[in-house]
């Protein structure tokens, strides 16, 4: 088996004593590529001075494989709520915020550096006390999917709201149904005036 030389941090470990380990890119004889990783651990004697390196290796280029698809698949995701045309923000379990897309950023008028891994008490101190909240909250601890629909007195918008349980955490979706809604009610006083007119008119209406 023919291999590369060791990455500088493995060296390095070896030296100063400090167990290392590294997924290095080895080539067995018929020359195919492996990821083997090497981990170094030293053993000392009874005066603490290291006596032997120690060394263990694994294959571990099917758990790398998966890894990179799985990273690959996140960002293709990443890649498409940025463009989505709503909010979407998830959080981790204890409450710090781990992505919001560019909408989140332009709707709430916050970039999205300073949101991403801050604490959500720290963003918003009083947030235990806001429903949406709450209810992501409940979520967390019962792994239900919540939707409902709200007024957002900060961006003075309706949003319907999706909040869903995640292997880390919660993540909540929010449409902005503010159109949708105000449509409604101008069909509803248009239907009612129109039944006004209808039962006050003097002339029948064929």
């Amino acid at each position: 088996m023919a291999s590369i030389p060791l990455e500088p941090e493995v060296s390095e470990g070896g030296d100063t004593g400090t167990p290392v380990t590294a997924v290095l890119t080895n080539y067995r004889k018929d020359g195919t590529r492996f990821l083997n990783e090497l981990t170094l651990s030293p053993i000392r004697d009874d005066s603490g001075t290291i006596t032997h390196i120690v060394g263990f290796q694994q294959d571990v280029t099917e758990r790398e494989h998966v890894r990179q698809q799985a990273a690959v698949a996140t960002q293709h995701l990443q890649a498409a709520l940025d463009h989505f045309p709503d909010p979407f923000i998830a959080y981790d379990r204890q409450w710090t915020i781990t992505y919001v897309n560019a909408a989140t950023a332009t709707r709430f008028n916050y970039p999205a550096e300073r949101l991403i891994g801050q604490s959500l008490h720290a963003v918003s101190p009083h947030a235990d006390q806001l429903p949406v909240i709450q209810a992501a909250q409940h979520t967390l601890a019962t792994g239900v999917t919540q939707r409902f629909t709200m007024h957002s007195d900060h961006i003075g918008r309706d949003l319907d709201v999706t909040i869903y349980a995640t292997p880390d955490g919660t993540a909540m979706l929010l449409r902005d149904v503010t159109t949708e809604r105000q449509a409604e009610q101008a069909l509803r006083e248009s239907q009612d005036l129109f039944a006004t007119i209808f039962q006050e008119s003097p002339v029948a209406i064929a």
